[in-house]
């Protein structure tokens, strides 16, 4: 033990010349310091642990709720609502034959037109036939429009008229009724 003061006194000796004293003090501060500055740095570590953990919470929630929303859609929602509509269309019915007609059209069509584009005889029964058909999907707001009676369009097309809004001037052109009609000239 004496030979451990004696290098420890050789060292203050050294390092602080002066009272034995002042060399303590200064020695102490010096601890102090960098007990502070430990102190400064476990704060400002944990302050930073606290706010990163703030953040991965929020992180972790907002892919919560996506998880949860994902629950609720079907798969392959990358396609429109139009598209998804198209897709359950089936194969070779009457209903694909006139969406692809329009499609190519590019513009609303009477249904006698589209039962003579589609390859089907134009009578009452296939009128009524394919007419419903397309009303039901119309009604249902999937795929077709109705923009005047008996003629359809699509859903995709910009300003589309949505319901039967006929004018006055419309019902009398369907009904081939004379201009003069009604009047007293």
């Amino acid at each position: 033990m004496l030979h451990n003061l004696s290098f420890a006194s050789i060292l203050l000796s050294i390092l602080y010349r002066g009272e034995p004293m002042e060399a303590h003090d200064r020695i102490q501060k010096q601890i102090d310091k960098k007990l502070k500055d430990i102190s400064d740095l476990e704060e400002k570590k944990r302050k930073m642990i606290n706010e990163i953990n703030q953040e991965l919470a929020e992180a972790k929630g907002v892919i919560t709720g996506l998880e949860e929303a994902l629950k609720f859609l079907p798969k392959g929602t990358n396609l429109t609502a139009f598209e998804n509509e198209v897709r359950s269309i089936r194969k070779g019915s009457d209903i694909e034959k006139v969406y692809l007609v329009l499609k190519d059209e590019g513009e609303p069509r009477h249904i006698e037109w589209l039962l003579k584009a589609i390859g089907k005889e134009v009578n009452k029964k296939t009128r009524q036939a394919l007419s419903g058909q397309l009303s039901y999907n119309y009604r249902e707001g999937r795929i077709f429009t109705r923009p005047a009676p008996n003629t359809f369009g699509l859903i995709q097309w910009p300003n589309n008229i949505e319901d039967d809004q006929t004018t006055d001037g419309d019902i009398q052109e369907s009904m081939d009724i004379p201009s003069s009609f009604g009047r007293d000239d």
